[in-house]
């Protein structure tokens, strides 16, 4: 099975006085004193990144006894560990393949596909909170993170993209919709034969 994760950015420091900014950079080196705020982020990839640090909410697969995830703290590395229930989390999804007008597992967001496969989600009895993606490509039903701040789905990725991640495989983008930021980004792509319709949230969990 061949896996290609994209390269991690950097972290961007929040504006600290100088003796600050220098302390935590020193921390964020020691890997013990890094903002573990998401909202602190300048990328979609960071904010998953501090999601895993902050809230331990991870994108991965149970394979039987065995969870694989996508660890962002090593530039997305695919990191195997043993499974627990307690991993396990309920997660608010929809399908936009199924129809142009279709309700969430959990009906508090409705969604509406135009004929042009552009679509605009949005949440029941608050309108403010809406937003838009296209389900052309779109493998997998979106999955909304515990925290309700970001939706994850699997996308074909495009066959004219070079360079390949996959060498002559198919190449499937995992996509994370920031819904803070307003924007989506890849976290990372699998290639043929990778069981991405097992792709949920999990939580990480001590042993």
């Amino acid at each position: 099975m061949g896996v290609y994760i994209l390269a991690m950015p950097q972290l961007r420091r929040s504006n600290f006085s100088r003796l600050g900014a220098a302390l935590g950079a020193l921390l964020c080196i020691l890997q013990v004193g890094c903002s573990r705020d998401a909202k602190a982020s300048s990328t979609v990839k960071e904010a998953v990144e501090l999601e895993q640090t902050a809230n331990h909410t991870v994108i991965g697969r149970r394979d039987g006894g065995r969870l694989e995830y996508l660890d962002m703290t090593s530039s997305g590395a695919i990191t195997t560990l043993s499974f627990s229930e307690r991993q396990q989390v309920t997660a608010t999804s929809i399908d936009l393949t199924k129809a142009d007008e279709i309700s969430s597992s959990d009906a508090k967001w409705t969604a509406h596909c135009n004929r042009d496969s552009e679509c605009q989600i949005s949440k029941v009895g608050d309108p403010g909170k809406t937003f838009s993606l296209s389900r052309k490509g779109i493998l997998t039903p979106l999955y909304w993170s515990p925290d309700g701040r970001f939706v994850f789905f699997v996308r074909q990725a495009p066959n004219w993209r070079s360079p390949h991640r996959c060498s002559l495989e198919d190449e499937r983008d995992v996509t994370v919709y920031d819904l803070t930021q307003g924007r989506e980004d890849i976290v990372s792509t699998v290639c043929g034969g990778f069981p991405y319709g097992g792709l949920r949230w999990y939580k990480l969990t001590p042993d």
